[in-house]
């Protein structure tokens, strides 16, 4: 498994008009859009969403699961096409698949094929089996001890059950079924080895809502100590069943001419430690500005007002930062592209990108990069095109 910079995962709406230098890190700046995606990273596929500005509409996973393996994705409901991503290889990989600590887009989890959604599919498969996960427990919990904000615009809200998904070891797809095998047939072979997880939802979010959609998969499977439960799991944990969870999220595209964080903690240990999540330059005098993150665990701060930069420099001296953990943990605009889309440099990756989601995940009980405290970034709306001036005088709308 290859290693990845020490981040905590970060999901976030981020606005491409991000003036570099020293401007008001609480203000934003106009920007022109630009939406692509390539095989490494996140992209648009049309779309709007509230507010005005263009949703970039995918289905992003970020995965924060302690102990679960590099995976590809099943949906109940869904079972003959090939488990997802069917393509596009991790960060720093020549792999197919998402890794532990990273989010990976899998637009064909639910795009391709008119199957639809709410039972396990063929192939004899037992959608209520429980396999390793064990029955996932209540994704609103309040994480013990947190001292971030408790400020979200979701909030253990009551949650409904959306579909099953079936987590399917990246591994075992290349040595046992063969990535041509559909999730019905490989499913069937692996049995137990591809733990099923509820994917639960706020009432009224469906895999179908407009605007990106995000699913966390947190928790732990079953089989961990309790010093690593205490430090990498949810509570209650259970060294029986585990407590590996799954939830979705819609977020909603940022009002144009704005750019906005919205922030998530999948890390307990790492919500215990730090006294604040913040947005800002990383080695600066300048006050940063403090983003909202919610105690209880998978549940969405509210958005925030920032400011991007455009240079290089910028990207590489403002990020995200965990005060009050040991020591500091900060992770600049850069390190994030690095550990979510190594096709873009970071100028491409944030252009015109107006949301972002900045989720925490990791455990401070652990130093190797892909499982230590660290941030991934979700982009979740773009502005729309600009017209462009040209020499005769006319315009036209431009997405460069």
């Amino acid at each position: 498994m290859r290693r990845l910079l020490g981040v905590v995962t970060v999901a976030a709406v981020a606005s491409g008009g991000i003036a570099a230098g020293c401007g008001d890190l609480g203000a934003s700046s106009d920007r022109s859009p630009n939406a692509t995606s390539d095989g490494g990273g996140f992209g648009s596929s049309g779309g709007t969403g509230d507010g005005g500005g263009r949703s970039a509409a995918p289905l992003v996973v970020v995965h924060a699961a302690y102990g679960v393996p590099a995976l590809r994705l099943c949906l109940s409901g869904r079972m003959d096409r090939v488990p997802a991503p069917s393509v596009t290889t991790m960060p720093r990989s020549n792999l197919v698949g998402i890794d532990v600590g990273t989010a990976q887009q899998v637009d064909e989890l639910t795009t391709a094929g008119p199957a639809p959604l709410g039972d396990a599919g063929g192939g004899g498969v037992d959608a209520g089996g429980g396999g390793d996960a064990g029955a996932p427990l209540d994704a609103g919990a309040a994480a013990d001890g947190g001292k971030v904000q408790d400020a979200s615009t979701d909030a253990a809200p009551p949650n409904v059950p959306v579909g099953r998904l079936f987590l399917v070891p990246e591994e075992l797809v290349r040595f046992r079924t063969g990535a041509s095998a559909t999730c019905s047939s490989a499913v069937t072979a692996l049995g137990s080895a591809a733990p099923i997880v509820e994917l639960e939802a706020a009432a009224g979010v469906t895999l179908e809502s407009p605007g990106t959609r995000v699913i966390v998969l947190y928790g732990c499977p079953a089989g961990l100590d309790a010093q690593t439960a205490l430090a990498s799991c949810d509570a209650p944990y259970d060294p029986a069943r585990g407590n590996l969870k799954a939830r979705l999220f819609s977020v909603p595209a940022s009002p144009i001419g704005t750019a906005e964080i919205r922030a998530m903690s999948l890390s307990p240990s790492l919500s215990q430690a730090a006294t604040a999540f913040e947005y800002g330059f990383l080695d600066s005098s300048l006050k940063p500005t403090d983003l909202l993150v919610p105690k209880e665990r998978a549940s969405l701060g509210a958005p925030v007002s920032v400011v991007l930069p455009r240079s290089l420099g910028g990207f590489a001296s403002q990020g995200i930062i965990a005060r009050g953990a040991t020591p500091t943990l900060k992770q600049s605009l850069a390190e994030l592209v690095d550990v979510s889309s190594t096709q873009k440099l970071p100028s491409e990756f944030y252009a015109n990108v107006n949301g972002l989601m900045v989720v925490a995940v990791g455990s401070t009980k652990e130093t190797a990069a892909e499982r230590a405290p660290h941030f991934v970034v979700v982009p979740t709306s773009y502005e729309p095109p600009q017209p462009t001036v040209t020499a005769d005088g006319s315009s036209s709308a431009s997405a460069d």
